[in-house]
């Protein structure tokens, strides 16, 4: 939601549009894939229609609980450059981790900034999220809450399950 809210100020104050092709926004090597030559939108990324997939297939994660805590930028890119779009982008809604991840570089790219920097001063500080933070302090660590089940399981910051050291099945709710 907050990347949404990132591009539409950028097309707001004219620095983006929601019709530009993502690679407009990329490094110069960076390939983006089409579908018969229709190229994805920052609209597509927004709105779930790219054609992208939900997860990339080359994450390989130490850290079950965040999938993404330490995939690249370069591994995202690598990724692109070997995917091949299952749809015409604009026609057919899928949810997409890689869209959104996709579309928060572009902007950063655009704004000559890291995605957490121009998150927090276009939309954080404005809107008075203060400790809404990609790179968490002590003291915002101190606050994290950690969802844990009465048989050791617990919830990670993805909403992903951990079973305790017996793989019990996660609780029914």
């Amino acid at each position: 939601m907050l990347t949404a809210l990132l591009l539409t100020d950028m097309v707001e104050h004219g620095e983006v549009a929601f019709d530009d092709p993502v690679a407009k926004y990329l490094p110069a090597g960076v390939r983006v894939p089409e579908y018969n030559g229709t190229a994805i939108t920052l609209i597509d990324l927004a709105s779930y229609t790219s054609g992208l997939p939900r997860m990339p297939d080359n994450i390989i994660s130490k850290d079950p609980l965040n999938p993404f805590a330490d995939y690249t930028i370069d591994q995202l890119y690598a990724f692109l450059s070997g995917d091949a779009l299952k749809y015409e982008p604009g026609t057919y809604v899928e949810y997409s981790n890689v869209g959104f991840a996709l579309l928060g570089q572009a902007l950063a790219c655009r704004a000559n900034k890291s995605y957490e920097e121009l998150l927090v001063e276009r939309i954080c500080e404005p809107l008075g999220l203060h400790d809404a933070r990609i790179t968490l302090t002590p003291g915002m660590r101190s606050h994290k809450v950690t969802i844990r089940a009465s048989n050791g399981g617990r919830y990670g910051i993805w909403g992903r399950w951990q079973a305790p050291a017996l793989c019990d099945p996660p609780p029914t709710i």
